[in-house]
Order: structure tokens, then sequence, then C-alpha cells
């Protein structure tokens, strides 16, 4: 069984865990990661999830995962990009861009995002076909497109911040 670390309110540790399956019914909080790929095109590796479990299942979304307990998130961002996708990457490799504080009747959490450039050849790709089901590469105008079309994964709202995907952007 998965556990998960628990947070206060300020991202500092309880010394409390939950299992994965009670993370969401507790009023602490708990750590996430979202790993953008983007390639020297400007453009981003995206998935399909293929999951009932999913927030929205069967949507195009960025790689992602909840941390474990005794997990950093850089380590977990590495982790869930080799689950994922198959691809192998360092720590040096990923750059944080931005960390967010949601709260909301679904869960309460902390989300750090991390960006990795990189030109992934998508026939190299390992999908994890218990999660998704394919990949492929975007640009901005047909992320942005794909997020109004309902497609992708509003990331904005989900976690209740503006900036996100301006943040995404000012890492260019």
């Amino acid at each position: 069984m998965e556990y998960i670390d628990l947070y206060d309110e300020f991202r500092n540790p309880l010394d409390q865990r939950v299992s994965r399956d009670e993370v969401r019914k507790q009023p602490n909080y708990f750590l996430i990661v979202h790993v953008w790929i983007r390639n020297s095109a400007g453009e981003y590796l995206i998935q399909k999830r293929s999951k009932d479990s999913d927030f929205i299942p069967y949507m195009w979304a960025t790689t992602m995962g909840v941390v474990e307990a005794n997990q950093t998130t850089w380590e977990t961002a590495i982790k869930e990009v080799k689950e994922e996708l198959g691809l192998t990457y360092e720590k040096e490799d990923l750059k944080i861009i931005a960390r967010y504080k949601t709260n909301s009747t679904y869960a309460n959490h902390f989300t750090d995002v991390f960006v990795i450039e990189d030109d992934v050849d998508l026939a190299n790709v390992i999908l994890q076909k218990s999660e998704l089901s394919e990949v492929k590469y975007v640009g901005k105008k047909r992320l942005y497109d794909m997020i109004d079309e309902e497609i992708f994964w509003d990331y904005k709202k989900m976690l209740h911040v503006d900036e996100y995907f301006i943040d995404l952007e000012k890492s260019e």
C-alpha cells in the first residue's frame, strides 16, 4: 500500500502519513508534481490518460504524480517520467518553475511544476499502458485550444492558480 506524507498549510512536514486512498479525505496537505517536457521547437510532450481512477479520466495531460512517503518532489518527478514514459533523467535535467498551494473541497495540496528541455524521439517513449494510451507533441496554441475544447486538463482551474500557464511560458 502506498503512503503519503502530510504537511501543514505552510508546507511544514507534520510527521504524519495516510494511505493514498485516504489522502483526499483529510484536511492537511500533500505534495504533487507536474513535469513538462519541452523540445527545442517549443512543443510540449503530452500524454493521454487511460485510467478510470484519474481526477478527470481519458483526457490529455502532462506527466504528474503524488509524492509518496519519504520521497522528495525531485525524486517523484524523475520516477513518474520513468514509469509513465520510460525516459530516464537526473535531478540536474529538471528545472523547477513554480510551486503552488491549492485549497479545495477535492483536496489540499502543494504542486511543484518542473520543466525538462529535451528533444525526445517519440519512438523512444515506452508508455505505461495502465496509465497512458498515447503521447504527442503540441505547440502552445494547440495546447490552449485543447484546454478550450476540454480535452486537456485545465490546471489553471484545477489548481485555482491563474498564473499556471503564464509561469510555464515564462520558463521558455
